[in-house]
């Protein structure tokens, strides 16, 4: 028998070549999954982040300093077990000024997230002589091996919410 004859029928060691075949194809997608998976996770805390400020503001009847310290620190915690480093929020109140949407107080939390203008209001949200909270929220996610996605991740979300107990929540020191 010759050489290359006895090379085909050979199946020593062949678990091991198919192994390191396979092994680099495998790696790449668990760490590419994982990656994935923390953008997922990291967008639906944004996206709740976004609603609980909302909300919170949302329930007050006037709003200080000191309560908006508190609902930045809040959502610094939600945001757990993620860095809030990178994490920026607008909060916005819009009133109808007879027929016009108008900015009454916006306040910001490490920057400021977003560019919001009455005309990205959508059509319906603000009523006759009422007002709307609108929250921007900004991360920047830095991806854990940072092979696959090289670059920060950007996640944004808006959320509107009417007031509860006053057509107006106001802004006070």
């Amino acid at each position: 028998m010759s050489f290359w004859q006895r090379f085909r029928k050979a199946q020593d060691g062949i678990a091991a070549v198919e192994f390191a075949l396979i092994a680099p194809i495998m790696i790449v997608l668990f760490f590419a999954s994982v990656e994935v998976s923390n953008i997922m996770i990291v967008d639906r805390k944004v996206t709740t982040v976004t609603s609980a400020i909302a909300d919170l503001v949302a329930q007050d009847v006037e709003v200080s300093d000191d309560e908006m310290t508190d609902i930045y620190s809040i959502a610094q915690a939600l945001l757990q077990p993620f860095p809030s480093d990178d994490f920026s929020v607008t909060v916005t109140s819009v009133i109808d000024n007879n027929g016009t949407a108008e900015v009454d107080w916006s306040d910001s939390f490490n920057g400021g997230a977003g560019d919001f203008t009455v005309g990205d209001l959508p059509d319906g949200i603000l009523t006759s002589g009422a007002s709307v909270v609108v929250v921007d929220v900004r991360y920047l996610h830095t991806t854990l091996v940072g092979y696959f996605i090289t670059e920060n991740v950007e996640l944004t979300d808006r959320f509107y919410s009417r007031p509860r107990r006053v057509p107006l929540v106001e802004r006070i020191g």
